[in-house]
Parts: C-alpha cells; sequence; structure tokens
C-alpha cells in the first residue's frame, strides 16, 4: 500500500469529518445535540464523545510515538504493509458502498459515553480538536514509517497496532459513528 496515497486519504476522509461537523452540527442547541431518537439509542454528544474516549485512545498515543520517530530522525517508507488484526479491524470497521454497517458491535463498558450529558457543547469541541489533531499527526507521517510506529491497541499489550493501521482504524471507527450521527440527526432534528 502506498503511505503517502495512505495519508492523504485519511487526511480527506477526517476532513470530511470535520466538515460535516461544522456545517450540520456546530448550530444546534445543547437539547438537539442530546436528544436520543429512543430512549436506548445514543444522541449526537453521546456518539461523539464515544468517539473521543476510543479514538482519542490511539490518537493521544501516537503524539507520543510520532514526535519520538521524528527525533529520531526515522527515514520514510513509501510503503506501508498493514498488519494481520490491524487490517482486519479497519476493513471490519468501515460501512459497504451503500453505507451498511456488516458487523454489530457492542461497546466496552469503559467507552461508554457516560459524561456526554454533563460535558455538553465541550464533547463537540473535543470531538473537533481531535479530528484537527489527526489531520496535524498524519501530515508530520508523511517523513516517517508507518510500519515501525507502534501503538498499544484498546484491549491493551496483547494487541499492537502498527502506526498506519492505528490511523486507519480510529479514522474508519470515527467513519462508523458519523453515520449514526446522520441517523440521529434524521430522526430529532
Amino acid at each position: 500500500m502506498d503511505s503517502l496515497k495512505l495519508i492523504h486519504t485519511l487526511q480527506k476522509d477526517t476532513q470530511e469529518i470535520i466538515d460535516f461537523c461544522e456545517s450540520h452540527l456546530s448550530k444546534l442547541n445543547d437539547e438537539q445535540l442530546l436528544q436520543r431518537p429512543e430512549p436506548s439509542r445514543w444522541s449526537i454528544l453521546e456518539c461523539l464523545e464515544h468517539m473521543n474516549l476510543s479514538s482519542g485512545h490511539y490518537i493521544n498515543r501516537l503524539e507520543i510515538s510520532i514526535p519520538k520517530a521524528i527525533s529520531k530522525n526515522q527515514k520514510f517508507n513509501p510503503n506501508f504493509t498493514p498488519g494481520f488484526f490491524g487490517n482486519k479491524f479497519s476493513i471490519g470497521m468501515l460501512p459497504d458502498d451503500k453505507g451498511n454497517l456488516s458487523n454489530s458491535m457492542k461497546t466496552f463498558f469503559f467507552f461508554e459515553p457516560k459524561k456526554a450529558p454533563s460535558k455538553k457543547r465541550n464533547s463537540y469541541s473535543e470531538f473537533i480538536q481531535l479530528q484537527h489533531r489527526t489531520v496535524a499527526l498524519l501530515e508530520d507521517c508523511k517523513q516517517l514509517d508507518l510500519n515501525k510506529n507502534k501503538v498499544v491497541s484498546t484491549l491493551g499489550p496483547i494487541l499492537i497496532f502498527k502506526a498506519g493501521d492505528a490511523f486507519r482504524f480510529a479514522i474508519a471507527h470515527n467513519i462508523r459513528h458519523i453515520l449514526q450521527v446522520k441517523r440521529v440527526l434524521e430522526k430529532v432534528i
């Protein structure tokens, strides 16, 4: 896989998420952002807070490993080879061409967005900041080897992702939940 094409695609996907949020969510009030489409379904803010918790895990760790790699003058590798599990999980997270999700997944309790109602608009602001941080980190990766830098997964050291897979997984996860946000938006607004 071409590293620069991957980085460009991930930046584009993340920018599309930012653009969607800024054009469709930024003007909503707290009541609209917290309204659930059904009692058992998440509100828009709960979806965003869930992404802050789960995707934030990977971005926070990449913000540690990438500057270290830069300081060590790591050489750029034009080829990225996805890891077996990183590839499997990233692809499994993405919707199909019609926007359908084939794998329904149960959320780990530590990624439940319990604080979203009290954080209100802060969940939205944190999410937008997280996306901008992601784009900036991807820019830094244009001089690094996406194969060499590693990130411990949310499952702990039992599963370690290459940096390229960590980005792919986190962004695929965001794409998945932005589709959920769009469905919530249709029902509550």
